[in-house]
């Protein structure tokens, strides 16, 4: 027991009820009463659901529970003992949740695109609260993790990857027009795992070749209070040597770097590059 809770915290173990509470809601208020399909297992066990006579809401949290137990020893095999511990703890969350919130009021079906969107936010910031502190509710979440981890792939691409293959599956019980909505659902859901995932701060590399570097990373450090890191360089076609400064910066302090470049050197070359997440003092800290 020790063991156990040196492993969990507390603190995330209410994430994890909070995340599978939202993904819960999005799934009994829009998803089922809207007859739409959802990607991994949870999709798969709410066709069933949903398309064979006499199962509830606690039929569909059984049979998920159930198809997630072998992804949970792959999880303990190649991605350690504390993901699989939170995979576990939202699994059991998930499948609960699912359970309890039978009784929310299912939503109006008139306006099916609108159903689709506000389940796609609710249930990716679901899951995205619950993957970013290093959980998930099993499933494909254990797959796309095993997927970043040997990869590299972001992800919220990879459960789009994997949802896309088992949705176009489906097509022949759902049909095509709810396919499709389905496809906008599980798109919104990826898109908004990603921005929980990655914050709200919105943060880019610059990369700047010039012959001034000296004045530019002066004006760098005083007008914008950013840090500047110089490399080393060579033109491979002029052979010639030049420094080249690495600048971490805003998406608004963009704006007043290229003024300062202007400025200083017009003839700069300048590269940016969206950072997916930073860590250091000024950023995370």
């Amino acid at each position: 027991m020790k063991r156990l809770l040196s492993v969990v915290n507390l603190k995330h173990i209410a994430l994890i009820l909070l995340g599978a509470f939202l993904s819960a809601v999005a799934v009994n208020h829009f998803v089922i009463p809207c007859r739409l399909a959802d990607g991994g297992l949870l999709g798969i066990a709410i066709l069933v659901f949903q398309y064979y006579l006499g199962f509830n809401e606690t039929t569909l949290s059984t049979l998920y529970f159930l198809l997630n137990i072998p992804l949970l020893f792959l999880s303990w095999r190649l991605l350690g003992r504390k993901i699989t511990i939170y995979s576990t703890i939202g699994l059991f969350a998930l499948s609960l949740m699912i359970a309890a919130t039978s009784f929310v009021p299912k939503c109006d079906q008139t306006d099916l695109l609108l159903n689709t969107l506000f389940a796609g936010v609710l249930n990716g910031a679901g899951l995205g609260i619950i993957l970013k502190i290093g959980g998930s509710t099993a499933g494909i979440d254990i797959i796309a993790r095993v997927m970043n981890k040997i990869y590299g792939w972001r992800i919220g691409f990879n459960i789009l990857l994997i949802d896309l293959i088992i949705i176009l599956g489906s097509t022949s019980i759902i049909g095509m027009k709810k396919a499709m909505y389905t496809l906008i659902y599980i798109f919104v859901t990826t898109k908004t795992i990603d921005f929980v995932i990655e914050g709200f701060r919105l943060t880019k590399t610059a990369i700047i070749i010039t012959s001034k570097p000296e004045e530019l990373a002066q004006a760098v450090n005083i007008k914008l209070n950013r840090g500047v890191t110089v490399l080393k360089a060579k033109g491979a076609y002029t052979g010639e040597s030049k420094e080249v400064l690495y600048i971490t910066l805003s998406l608004r302090e963009l704006t007043r770097l290229k003024r300062i470049i202007l400025t200083l050197d017009q003839e700069a070359f300048l590269v940016v590059h969206n950072a997916h997440e930073v860590l250091g003092k000024g950023f995370s800290y």
